[in-house]
């Protein structure tokens, strides 16, 4: 009965290794694998409390001697895990930072720069081909501390007729410029000195798949009747 019984616990033990092996691997089915360490856990209380019980029963047991058979099985293989940790190598490659960075620019826009202003990345920043670029601009201060910024392109209906603030961008600089219906000459210095733009640059990587529009489309659960709906 009790081989039974102890048999009964190791295959309890495989099944929570097997668990918990399958949940870091995310498969589906054992979303729920990490109980499998409570389950050790519970094993473990119920084995030492059986360990102290049958010594008490036999008026043999002792702090000292059970403290010292943890340590014997515990302490080795904690020193050995200090000790492989602990070495060291050669530097491996410096890690890839993929936190996003932001600096900002201020721009006097006039007939003399075309009313565009080429912006160079710091050299502090590396900026990759397929990275994503969006530049901001401040629209006001409030409360004396709090910045409003808007996305670019903005766009401002004036009595002079349309003005629009916008960029392209390439990895090695952003290109800010205006663009009106009408002739810029006549704008106000408001709209053109002291404009205070935020760059941000957010690390991107090219998808590895080129999906058709009708896959697009599926992905979506979007059908033309949706398209032709928008200029309809």
């Amino acid at each position: 009965m009790a081989n039974n019984k102890f048999q009964n616990i190791q295959g309890l033990r495989a099944i929570s290794v097997i668990s918990v092996i399958f949940f870091h691997y995310e498969i589906n089915y054992f979303k729920g694998g990490y109980l499998g360490v409570d389950i050790f856990f519970v094993i473990s209380g119920y084995l030492i409390t059986l360990i102290i019980m049958n010594k008490l029963n036999n008026n043999a047991f002792s702090f000292i001697s059970f403290y010292e058979r943890r340590a014997r099985r515990i302490l080795p293989a904690l020193f050995f895990t200090i000790f492989i940790t602990s070495c060291t190598g050669p530097a491996g490659p410096p890690g890839y930072d993929n936190l996003g960075k932001v600096f900002e620019t201020t721009i006097n826009f006039n007939q003399g720069n075309g009313y565009a202003r080429l912006v160079t990345f710091p050299s502090d920043i590396v900026v990759y081909e397929s990275d994503v670029v969006m530049v901001y601009m401040l629209e006001e201060v409030v409360d004396g501390d709090i910045d409003v910024w808007s996305q670019l392109p903005q766009t401002y209906f004036l009595n002079q007729g349309t003005l629009l603030y916008t960029f392209d961008h390439t990895f090695l600089d952003v290109n800010i410029f205006l663009d009106a219906n009408f002739n810029l000459n006549t704008l106000g210095s408001n709209y053109t000195d002291n404009q205070v733009f935020r760059i941000a640059i957010l690390p991107a990587e090219y998808g590895t798949s080129n999906l058709s529009m009708n896959e697009l489309m599926n992905n979506l659960n979007i059908v033309d009747s949706d398209i032709y709906s928008l200029y309809n």
